[in-house]
């Protein structure tokens, strides 16, 4: 997406979904307010898409207001919540400002942060078997002074 407006990407994500997986019924798609369009918001629901979670900008008409507080939306869009917290985790990991110019730049930064990212999850798993490991050798420990 580089260089280019959020808005614009809906049409061509949708095509590389329905390409990707032919045989596969897409139960929904959850993008952020900068996606919104009424050309895009038909054109995802055209596609067979089951439930389109595109929030439009600004204050919703009755039309929006009604399909945002279905309980379908509502759960879906808290669904889209988790995906906003890896992207501010990638933001704390170096993503959250690109220091070298131009798009390979950008693309380092970008792998760099990803990596960063995986290496903080395989980090925070090792730490959790160690202390796994370390509780099981103290609860043995305990057994046998009792």
């Amino acid at each position: 997406m580089y260089k280019e407006k959020d808005v614009a990407q809906i049409e061509p994500l949708v095509d590389r979904l329905i390409t990707n997986y032919p045989n596969q019924i897409i139960d929904s798609m959850s993008t952020d307010k900068g996606f919104y369009s009424n050309d895009n918001f038909s054109y995802a629901e055209n596609a067979g898409i089951k439930k389109v979670i595109l929030p439009p900008k600004g204050k919703p008409n009755k039309v929006e207001y009604a399909r945002e507080h279905e309980e379908a939306f509502i759960k879906l869009r808290n669904k889209h919540s988790a995906v906003e917290s890896n992207i501010n985790m990638l933001e704390h990991h170096g993503l959250n400002r690109c220091m070298d110019k131009g798009k390979p730049g950008m693309v380092r930064y970008v792998a760099l942060s990803v990596l960063a990212y995986n290496l903080h999850i395989v980090g925070n798993e090792l730490a959790n078997r160690e202390r796994k490991k370390q509780s099981r050798k103290q609860k043995h420990f305990y057994k046998q002074a009792a």
